[in-house]
């Protein structure tokens, strides 16, 4: 889903589209993905103040950001805030991004196209309706699925956004090039 999302899976274009659309099938939403991770985040990427990826509530990611106490403890919470957040993300954040047209604080508002919000409707209609079948299958395997998905997001995160800056330090380094 993430290469699709990059229109880098395959060349063929619709095959990048069908793909990435898998997202939806997930709970998420792709043209919210695609705002938020290939504008705000591979625009800013890891620069305090600018990427929404390391904007976390209760975490400091970034060393530019405020230290505050509980931070000490942030190695031994970490697992458990990402381990629900895919869920916080399908339920709560993508609502969010809906509703406000932002996303973030500091974010202009975005054109939210009216197949963009034919398509977020109609795909989390279906998600979430498959959590009312009469089997209880769907919700087994969505709870591991969902395990497993922020298992490799915590994974991937922490590989992606805890490197030590790079030979131009300092803040927002990419002024400095």
């Amino acid at each position: 889903m993430h290469d699709a999302g990059h229109n880098s899976f395959s060349d063929n274009k619709n095959l990048n589209t069908v793909l990435s659309y898998s997202l939806n099938l997930l709970g998420g939403n792709i043209y919210f993905w695609k705002l938020k991770h290939n504008i705000a985040h591979h625009t800013y990427t890891n620069i305090d103040g600018e990427d929404h990826d390391i904007e976390v509530k209760f975490m400091r990611i970034h060393h530019d950001q405020k230290l505050r106490k509980h931070h000490r403890y942030q190695r031994f919470y970490f697992p458990l805030l990402y381990g629900i957040s895919y869920l916080a993300w399908i339920f709560y954040q993508d609502y969010e991004k809906y509703f406000r047209g932002r996303m973030g604080h500091k974010t202009e508002q975005f054109h939210f196209p009216v197949k963009e919000r034919i398509i977020f409707g109609v795909s989390k209609l279906i998600h979430f309706s498959l959590f009312c079948h009469p089997s209880d299958h769907f919700r087994r395997v969505a709870a591991h699925t969902y395990r497993f998905a922020d298992f490799w997001y915590c994974v991937w995160y922490e590989s992606g956004h805890r490197i030590p800056a790079g030979p131009c330090g300092g803040r927002n380094r990419i002024q400095n090039h």
